[in-house]
């Protein structure tokens, strides 16, 4: 899930640092793809060791992310949604080569989610970003040092700083910057044919498909809620 989809399932938290906790592996990612923050790793962090009540917030947030990534990636709804799409996605553009289509499906199926959350409440985004400014970006960079057995994470305060104050999930309002995100994420993982997603076409084929989704998408993510709230 991307930022917006982990915040809203659990948004009825008021714990700030809960909040950037839930965010911080996907932070991280984006701030230096080699660091290496498994929950495996994180959990060896506090075992049998005294920590503060700050940490532990800090510490349930990011396990927190680990547990929903794990509940939605292995859910029957994001397999059927993304075999589908890669499928749609390869038979809409039959002239174009789709490389990865079942990745490229999973980001857009993030994307898309946090798109139309915005769209139904822009409210949920100024209390996500609320968090991240009741904490400063030195206690958060120094949270995440102590979690990833990391002492430098140089400039990862300014980065942080960077990402609230630039504020990009409202741009997700606009097609072109989704878009924008979604060819930034396939260079990452070295997919540079995506002439597609410059065609009228694709802008088409995104507002059907968020049609489709809109129709279906709060009754799923209350489902991710309930099996939250029983583990």
């Amino acid at each position: 899930m991307n930022f917006l989809s982990h915040y809203y399932l659990d948004h009825q938290i008021d714990d700030s640092l809960f909040v950037v906790g839930a965010c911080t592996p996907d932070l991280l990612s984006i701030f230096d793809r080699k660091i290496k923050f498994k929950e495996r790793s994180v959990s060896k962090r506090v075992q049998n060791r005294e920590i503060t009540a700050e940490q532990l917030s800090f510490y349930q947030g990011v396990i927190r992310h680990f547990q929903v990534d794990k509940l939605f990636h292995a859910s029957d709804f994001f397999h059927t949604e993304t075999q589908q799409l890669g499928l749609d996605l390869r038979e809409a553009f039959p002239n174009k080569e789709i490389q990865r289509s079942f990745f490229v499906a999973h980001i857009l199926l993030e994307l898309g989610l946090d798109r139309l959350l915005i769209q139904k409440d822009e409210g949920l985004l100024a209390q996500f970003y609320n968090h991240f400014e009741r904490c400063t970006p030195q206690r958060i960079k120094k949270l995440t040092s102590w979690l990833a057995g990391d002492d430098a994470l140089a400039s990862y305060d300014a980065f942080l700083r960077k990402f609230t104050q630039d504020r990009h999930l409202y741009r997700y309002k606009d097609w072109s910057y989704i878009i924008y995100v979604l060819k930034r994420i396939m260079r990452r993982v070295g997919i540079f044919e995506y002439s597609y997603l410059d065609s009228r076409e694709f802008l088409t084929f995104l507002d059907a498909y968020e049609m489709d989704l809109g129709r279906r998408y709060e009754q799923v993510l209350q489902g991710f809620v309930h099996k939250l709230s029983a583990q």
